[in-house]
């Protein structure tokens, strides 16, 4: 157990995913810092949750490796890189156009470099 000006962290509950749970011990609060770079893993992770697909069935629909969903899911693998395959997961997950776009903008910072990744999320602060 670490503290942090009274922010106490629980290594305990770390998780594979890198999670960094932190309580507040005075607020009795709780939040979870990310690493930016799964977000597309645990989004893709959330759609699949939602409409029902087991990884297995999605590749199947997708005709990608059996694998590479379930890699993905556990943040083993990086998204596709590719626009034309990115489009035909998100035809397959049957995706409004506002899920479309976070699904393709999280896969493009899934392949940027981590110093685009910070500024990113820093300029989104200000906006």
């Amino acid at each position: 157990m670490d503290t942090l000006r009274n922010l106490r962290v629980n290594r305990s509950r770390l998780d594979t995913r890198r999670e960094l749970v932190v309580v507040d011990e005075k607020n009795g609060t709780l939040s979870v810092a990310v690493d930016r770079k799964l977000l597309f893993s645990w989004y893709f992770s959330g759609l699949l949750r939602d409409r029902g697909i087991i990884p297995a069935e999605f590749a199947r629909l997708v005709n990608c490796s059996l694998t590479l969903p379930a890699s993905i899911q556990g943040g083993h693998a990086k998204s596709p890189a590719k626009l034309e395959v990115l489009e035909a997961w998100a035809k397959a997950l049957n995706l409004s156009t506002e899920e479309r776009w976070r699904f393709i903008g999280l896969a493009g910072l899934d392949h940027s470099p981590e110093w685009f990744v910070e500024w990113y999320w820093q300029s989104k602060r200000h906006l």
